[in-house]
């Protein structure tokens, strides 16, 4: 199973990379985990993926053929995105990168609020390709993100009403 984990060196993709690599991995039926980290280091250091390795040949590893690859790279580059999904054989995504900080989170810090077409660190076009998904599960995309977005906001408005 190979994963990417964008955002990677953040707070929560590095711990999601360990728990990966050291939980999730004995839960899976499978002969190899890859976990492919790719983040920027705009809010991070390259130290944490050392880090993250340290921590990993520690803890015992319930699949022997875990392995860590970390490219520094930011997800707006569509060309690089689309070579590690390629070259890495992606199965799965795990998307952390936002260029936010736990502080903001968790300190109860007032984030100025903001409407803009995009932040910083967002990316400018959402896209899947869902030929894993159909040569894996035989499953076919029915719905366009923008009826998924619309579909979503129209569930939130009614679960919110009381």
């Amino acid at each position: 199973m190979n994963i990417l984990l964008t955002g990677a060196t953040g707070y929560i993709g590095s711990h999601t990379a360990v728990a990966l690599a050291c939980i999730a991995g004995g839960k899976l039926d499978v002969k190899s985990f890859n976990i492919v980290l790719l983040d920027n280091l705009c809010n991070s250091d390259l130290a944490v993926v050392d880090r993250i390795q340290e921590i990993i040949r520690v803890k015992p590893n319930p699949v022997k053929n875990t392995s860590i690859t970390f490219i520094q790279g930011d997800i707006r580059d569509t060309s690089l995105l689309t070579q590690v999904l390629h070259d890495h054989q992606i199965d799965s995504v795990i998307h952390f990168a936002g260029l936010k900080a736990v502080g903001e989170s968790v300190n109860n810090v007032k984030v100025p609020l903001q409407f803009v077409n995009r932040r910083a660190g967002d990316i400018a076009t959402c896209y899947a390709d869902t030929n894993k998904a159909f040569s894996t599960l035989n499953w076919v995309a029915t719905r366009s993100l923008a009826d998924m977005c619309q579909s979503a906001w129209l569930f939130e408005q009614s679960s919110t009403k009381k």
